[in-house]
């Protein structure tokens, strides 16, 4: 009860970014996956890595025993908001059991406020016609001497001169 979640998908662990955008809203990740056993340390690390960066729980279930010429070796676990494994099956099917407290979370975001520092940046793409000028603001927080956050904004105008050309900003 009261435990927000987002859910991801084994390939997800690659793109921290993805992970960090709804890091305010989640006290939980739940990762379902096909993780095969030839990378099994990169499942391992990125789990640990998620959790860490992102001050929550990580709740990921790996599949276990072969299929299409690979191996799974399942490591399926529960990594607490520190990084530290609270529950861990490898190579066999099992059922794991940890407790999930968002009330820890809070605690963990509490006692280490970084998560309001993090620069996310989003990729813009923008198909223009011929004549149009872009004004793209992009915002990043900064701090000041004394640690309090103000907004730093940067613009460039981008001039098209043919249609359909796309941007990215």
């Amino acid at each position: 009860e009261g435990l927000r979640l987002s859910l991801f998908v084994c390939y997800d662990l690659r793109f921290a970014d993805e992970w960090w955008a709804v890091a305010p809203d989640t006290d939980a990740y739940l990762c379902v996956a096909n993780w095969p056993s030839a990378r099994r340390r990169h499942w391992q690390a990125l789990l640990a890595a998620r959790a860490i960066e992102n001050q929550a729980y990580v709740v990921a279930c790996n599949r276990v025993g072969r299929g299409g010429k690979l191996d799974y070796a399942g490591d399926s676990m529960v990594v607490d908001p520190v990084g530290e494994v609270l529950a861990l099956a490898a190579g066999d099917e099992a059922l794991l059991e940890a407790e999930v407290d968002p009330a820890r979370v809070a605690q963990v975001r509490e006692e280490f406020p970084f998560l309001a520092d993090r620069r996310c940046r989003r990729r813009l793409l923008v198909r223009l016609e011929e004549g149009d000028v872009v004004l793209a603001a992009l915002v990043g927080r900064l701090a000041d001497d004394r640690g309090a956050g103000r907004l730093d904004h940067r613009h460039k105008d981008v001039g098209v001169d043919r249609p359909g050309a796309e941007v990215g900003v």
